[in-house]
């Protein structure tokens, strides 16, 4: 005769979890990737990674201490902070064309602006302006302006265009068409200038152009 007893215990290892978050220095409430969470039990190892973000750069002076570590009770928290990249303006072109001569003072002086230009390794919003200078006032009932043009006084005519930049090597190329009649000219000789401006966050560059008609003699 035997008698068998049996016992048994059982011991729960918890789990602990580890997010890593990649935010915007200056704005960490600007997520720039989606978070990477694990899980894993308290006490093994656990290891996180930076990430390559199109427009930023990592900041390495704040690489966070916990990037490695051990899973814990408490829920774990790797922030990565990247800031904003300045950008690149490459071959930024502006190219002001219209008629050599014109027959009278009161004729219509027709051109076009071209502006162009090339945004690298930037992320965000980016404006063109291009200004138009112009010599003498404006007769704006008998003027007419591209869509995106507006005058800002009498002889200054200011054209925009807004872009949201999210890939590497975006071109810029825009014509603006201009249809201008002056209220007075005095002189054989019509010069004016236009500047274009395009502008990121923090870096801008600017070029300029010019054209010149000459206005005929009767006799």
């Amino acid at each position: 005769n035997n008698v068998t007893k049996e016992d048994s215990s059982e011991t729960i290892v918890e789990e602990g979890t580890v997010t890593a978050i990649y935010v915007e220095e200056g704005n960490e409430s600007n997520k720039l990737s989606s978070d990477e969470t694990s899980t894993g039990l308290v006490g093994n190892s656990y290891t996180t990674k930076a990430k390559e973000i199109f427009g930023y750069t990592l900041v390495q002076e704040k690489y966070p201490e916990n990037a490695k570590g051990v899973y814990t009770k408490e829920d774990i928290t790797v922030k990565y902070v990247y800031s904003k990249n300045k950008g690149v303006i490459d071959n930024p072109i502006i190219e002001k064309t219209g008629l050599d001569s014109i027959e009278s003072v009161n004729g219509v002086f027709n051109y076009e602006i071209k502006a162009s230009g090339t945004i690298k390794d930037y992320v965000g919003k980016v404006i063109l302006k291009v200004t138009d200078t112009l010599p003498y006032a404006v007769d704006k009932n008998k003027s007419t302006l591209d869509a995106a043009c507006v005058y800002i006084s009498d002889r200054e005519i200011v054209c925009t265009k807004e872009y949201n930049v999210t890939e590497n090597n975006f071109v810029i190329d825009e014509i603006f068409n201009l249809s201008i009649v002056y209220t007075e000219i005095t002189n054989g000789k019509v010069i004016n200038n236009a500047k274009s401006e395009i502008i990121l966050d923090n870096n801008n560059v600017t070029k300029e152009d010019s054209s010149e008609t000459i206005v005929e003699e009767g006799t």
